[in-house]
């Protein structure tokens, strides 16, 4: 009889969080197995709930873009033709989030874990942006370039930018099996 009644006891722990996500709008803007692909590869980071942001910039994310949720984004960011997911992720303990983008690899993910480049994880934002030229601002302009920073970034394909709203971007493009990026906003 215990075990019977273990294993629904855990059911109902494990899918709380779940459901609550589900209602939310980022968490219903993740797929499942991407959502266990993230927590997974990333424990020490939660995923995001539309709560997290600003609400001035919610109700600007809803006017411009159509949703409550300014943390998770979608777009073929390799050029596979397959539809890939960036999201932002909240530290558990509550410092620097960082964006994690999932590449559809034959039916499981490839994570990348991006720099945010914010402090504060309310004015995160997460977006995609079109294939074309990206480049660097010339408020960056200072100071030699890190190794994966450009000038000038042309991306064949979608692309993600991040940043604290109102404030920066940084455009993330993956190039040769590699992400590099390049300040637009500063």
């Amino acid at each position: 009889m215990r075990l019977s009644i273990l294993p629904v006891v855990l059911g109902l722990v494990w899918s709380a969080p779940k459901a609550e996500a589900a209602h939310d709008a980022c968490g219903a803007a993740i797929p499942l197995l991407v959502a266990r692909a993230l927590t997974q590869r990333l424990p020490d980071y939660r995923l995001p709930l539309a709560t997290d942001s600003e609400d001035e910039d919610v109700r600007s994310s809803v006017e411009h873009a159509g949703t409550r949720c300014q943390l998770v984004t979608s777009g073929d960011f390799d050029g596979d033709g397959v539809k890939d997911f960036a999201v932002g992720l909240i530290r558990k303990d509550g410092k620097q989030p960082i964006v994690a983008v999932a590449l559809a690899r034959n039916g499981t993910w490839l994570i990348s874990a991006l720099k945010s480049w914010v402090d504060d994880p309310i004015r995160l934002y997460v977006k995609t942006v079109p294939s074309g030229i990206h480049r660097r601002t010339e408020a960056s302009n200072i100071g030699p370039l890190a190794p994966t920073e450009r000038e000038l970034l042309r991306c064949n394909h979608p692309a993600v930018i991040v940043g604290a709203t109102e404030s920066t971007g940084v455009v993330y493009c993956y190039i040769s099996k590699r992400w590099l990026y390049v300040w637009v906003s500063d």
